[in-house]
């Protein structure tokens, strides 16, 4: 039992024994002088015993005061920032030996045992590095892979929890609250076809049957997101483990089929159509015909009946067919690639195109600028067209310009010389583009594009092939293009082996799954009407910070901001002048915590901002909250700092330059904090969310009864 007590409360029973010992053998001695004096020195002895035995007692308590202050406190702090230092695996953290001054030399020897240490970590960790640099050049190369696949890839195991989605997956299916790692797969995409496909592959592995099946341990499958917004059609593989023998998980990659198959679908009902439209007017022209050709000799009325009714069937016949034949093409046309590209880009490839052609020299005129089209069939359009102007004048240089007007972007080929009729340029239409594709010709092109050519004259002694394209589906000039995180950091193999939870309470704190957040306020005050301006978080999960799952928002109060809050945070009215308020924005950060831990430095605080808009979005923040200010309480005890500033100091983690007090910086570094503090609350036995939990009850109420006095 008193291996448990801590070191302060040891030292005080000491100083109480030593304070009651002393008081002991004063009274001991004054009975003693009592006798040996007698017994009309007993009044004069009790006075001065007293006044003895209180001043020793005040002296005791005063002595042990100045020792706890002094000597007690800062060992207790010591030995937490040592075992913070030792288990948080941190080569920046810094010993703070401000309050072991006292001490002599075990302040500075704590001070070089921590810096000593991170010298260790750092040798050892660049040791490290060195053994697997090539490990992780090849993870670099798959993440690049992952990165620029244009099919979404997602990673899954067999809880159909998500271990790895690439940044196609996060662009394809959410960029905010439903992608994330550990998060249900279903939330994304529809249930049933995904189960169908992975017990059919899974039966396939059972049975064996996968040795010898074309498709191995893959199957095609078809799905929809759950909003019905697109539908999705790919592959799911299974993942065997390292003997080959159990199903660990399984890939799925998919991409987007919707206008494949709407397109599909369209030319079934063309066809259908086709067939039923046509049935009845070629009927009608064929019994005519056999009527006029059976030798029954109708009179000329009659006769001029049937050519009438011939003749009219035909027209519904013509003009059945051209509407069909537009259709078609329609159809055909909207099966191709079209992307936003610079005028220059399809100089430049046009001239690669040219290479073989070094007396013709292809030059940009103009300013550059964005259009839209498939760029391949139009870089060997422009290719073929300049091969056959330079045979057909000899010029040797022809000049490429794009002009943006009136809705479209024109594109010019400009040579001096006199302009080309239209019987010049006609054959070259017909003419393959490239070997392989189908006979690809520059009139399918220019069908494709919904466009033609003319030849003109420009000024007095130059010509153009004029070719009108349509303008950029994005603006790229004013609004670039948002970047998605330049490689896949989300990822995380350990879910692989993941199997279904227990309590939540009962999870180990290393495989939590927690939305660390902060918000920023107009005030401080919740209740009297203060509202929040900012709210960010970001994922933590098992045990590291994915920072490619994010929410940050700004929200308008409703209120305006102080200056003294706006000098805090920096934001202002005109920042959130335009944003959506709590009931459009909380909704959604709700989506981004769910089945997760909250997680705030001085959680009370933003968490009663959330827990008073409930009833506004109808929906309760009731996650499990842990406080990163309790959990330090805990482990370097309530005597410590335990500021945002003071944590981020002590574990030698940054925050981003000119950030602090922004809800995303101040949410991240909370996070890092938080995955420094884990290691260390396991070496002292706290190892669940539960006995996080309990731990912080009972920080809770010390600072509480600290309140009282």
């Amino acid at each position: 039992m008193a291996e448990r007590w801590s070191l302060r409360l040891r030292i005080f029973l000491f100083f109480a024994l030593v304070g009651l010992g002393g008081l002991a053998l004063f009274a001991g001695a004054l009975v003693l002088a009592g006798a040996r004096i007698g017994p009309e020195a007993t009044p004069h002895l009790v006075l001065a015993g007293g006044i003895g035995g209180l001043g020793l007692l005040v002296l005791t308590a005063w002595v042990w005061q100045l020792f706890d202050e002094n000597v007690a406190r800062p060992i207790m702090l010591l030995s937490g920032e040592l075992s913070a230092t030792a288990e948080a695996k941190s080569t920046a953290a810094r010993l703070s030996t401000d309050k072991a001054r006292y001490l002599g030399a075990l302040g500075p020897a704590a001070a070089g045992i921590a810096e000593a240490l991170g010298r260790e970590r750092s040798t050892a960790e660049g040791a490290v590095k060195a053994a697997i640099d090539e490990v992780l050049a090849e993870k670099a190369q798959l993440e690049a892979v992952l990165r620029d696949l244009r099919e979404c890839v997602l990673i899954c195991n067999l809880e159909h929890e998500i271990l790895l989605y690439n940044a196609e997956a996060q662009r394809l299916l959410g960029l905010d609250a439903q992608i994330g790692l550990g998060r249900p797969l279903f939330r994304l995409v529809t249930e049933q076809p995904v189960r169908h496909a992975l017990d059919r592959v899974k039966l396939r592995f059972a049975d064996g049957r996968h040795r010898t099946h074309h498709d191995y341990l893959s199957v095609a499958v078809v799905c929809a997101t759950r909003d019905g917004r697109l539908t999705l059609q790919g592959r799911l593989s299974l993942i065997l483990d390292a003997a080959g023998d159990a199903v660990d998980g399984f890939v799925l990659t998919l991409r987007d089929a919707t206008q494949p198959i709407a397109d599909h679908a369209a030319r079934d009902h063309l066809l259908k159509e086709m067939l039923e439209g046509l049935r009845r007017p070629t009927a009608n022209l064929r019994a005519a015909a056999e009527i006029l050709s059976g030798g029954m000799a109708p009179d000329a009325k009659t006769q001029a009946r049937f050519v009438g009714v011939m003749t009219e069937e035909a027209e519904t016949l013509a003009r059945r067919i051209d509407r069909l034949a537009g259709a078609y093409n329609e159809l055909r046309i909207g099966g191709w690639s079209m992307n936003d590209v610079t005028a220059i880009a399809l100089v430049a490839c046009a001239r690669d195109r040219l290479a073989d052609l070094p007396e013709l020299e292809l030059a940009h005129a103009g300013a550059d600028c964005w259009l839209n089209c498939d760029s391949f069939s139009v870089v060997e359009m422009l290719a073929l067209f300049c091969r056959e102007i330079a045979g057909a004048t000899g010029v040797g240089r022809i000049e490429i310009a794009a002009t943006p007007d009136g809705g479209h972007v024109f594109v010019d080929l400009v040579w001096q010389g006199v302009p080309l009729g239209e019987s010049a340029f006609e054959p070259w239409l017909n003419r393959p583009l490239v070997e392989g594709l189908a006979g690809l010709t520059a009139r399918d092109v220019l069908l494709h594009h919904r466009t033609e050519i003319w030849s003109e004259r420009v000024g007095p002694d130059h010509a153009r092939l004029r070719l009108p394209l349509q303008p950029a589906v994005e603006d790229h000039v004013s609004a670039p293009a948002s970047e998605l995180p330049a490689r896949p950091e989300f990822y995380d193999f350990s879910l692989l082996r993941r199997r279904a939870a227990g309590k939540m309470a009962e999870t180990p704190l290393t495989e939590l799954a927690c939305v660390v957040f902060d918000t920023e306020t107009t005030g401080l005050f919740p209740s009297a009407g203060d509202e929040i301006v900012q709210i960010a978080g970001v994922r933590v999960l098992n045990g590291r910070v994915i920072r490619g799952e994010r929410f940050d928002r700004l929200i308008d109060p409703g209120r305006r901001i102080p200056a003294a809050s706006t000098r805090i945070h920096g934001i202002t009215d005109a920042m959130v002048a335009d944003q959506p308020d709590a009931r459009a924005v909380l909704p959604a950060f709700h989506d981004f915590a769910a089945d997760a831990v909250l997680v705030a430095h001085n959680a009370p605080f933003d968490l009663k901002f959330l827990q008073l808009k409930e009833g506004l979005i109808g929906r309760r923040f009731d996650n499990p909250v842990l406080d990163t200010v309790l959990l330090s309480a805990h482990l370097f005890g309530h005597g410590a700092e335990h500021t945002l500033d003071a944590l981020a100091e002590r574990f030698g983690i940054g925050f981003p330059e000119g950030q602090r007090h922004t809800a995303f910086a101040d949410a991240l570094v909370t996070a890092e904090v938080l995955c420094m503090l884990i290691p260390v609350l396991n070496a002292r036995g706290v190892r669940t969310l539960g006995d996080a939990l309990a731990v912080s009850d009972e920080a809770v109420a010390i600072r509480r009864k600290q309140a009282r006095y």
